[in-house]
C-alpha cells in the first residue's frame, strides 16, 4: 500500500484545515471588498480607452470634470470604446474601482470549500476503511 492510513489521515486533515483556513480568510476579504469597500460610493460609467494583458484604462465624468484611470484589472469582454461600471468616492472621484471584477475575490472562499470538501471525504474514506480491515482482522 502506497500509504498506511495514519499517513492518510494526516494528509487529508492537513488539506481540510488549508481548506477551511483558505475559506475563512477569503470569506472576510470578500465580505469587505462585495459589501463595505462600494458603502458610501457612486457609479457611473467609464469608456475604455486602452487595454493591456493586465490592465484597462478608462476614462469617465464626474461633475462635469473628466478624469482618466489606469486598473490593474482586465477583461475578455473589454474592447475599446465599452462602457464599464465603476464606482468612485464622490469626496475623490479620481479614486475608482472596477464594479464586475470584484466578485473574482470569490475565488479564495470557493477553493476553500473544496479543499474543505476533498479533505473530509478522504477523512471518512479512511475512516470507514479503517472500521472495515479491523473487523476484517487485517
Amino acid at each position: 500500500m502506497l500509504f498506511d492510513n495514519d499517513k492518510l489521515k494526516k494528509v487529508f486533515i492537513t488539506v481540510s484545515c488549508v481548506g477551511l483556513l483558505l475559506f475563512l480568510i477569503g470569506a472576510i476579504i470578500s465580505v469587505k471588498t462585495i459589501f463595505f469597500d462600494v458603502k458610501g460610493k457612486e457609479t457611473t460609467y467609464a469608456e475604455v480607452v486602452d487595454l493591456g494583458e493586465d490592465y484597462t484604462i478608462a476614462k469617465y465624468e464626474v461633475n462635469g470634470k473628466e478624469y482618466e484611470r489606469r486598473y490593474s484589472a482586465y477583461s475578455s469582454t473589454y474592447y475599446k470604446g465599452k462602457k464599464i461600471k465603476i464606482y468612485y468616492d464622490k469626496n475623490h472621484p479620481q479614486k475608482s474601482f472596477i464594479a464586475n471584477l470584484r466578485y473574482l475575490v470569490l475565488i479564495a472562499p470557493g477553493m476553500g470549500i473544496l479543499f474543505t470538501g476533498v479533505g473530509g471525504i478522504g477523512l471518512l474514506v479512511c475512516y470507514f476503511k479503517s472500521d472495515k480491515y479491523k473487523t476484517l482482522g487485517y
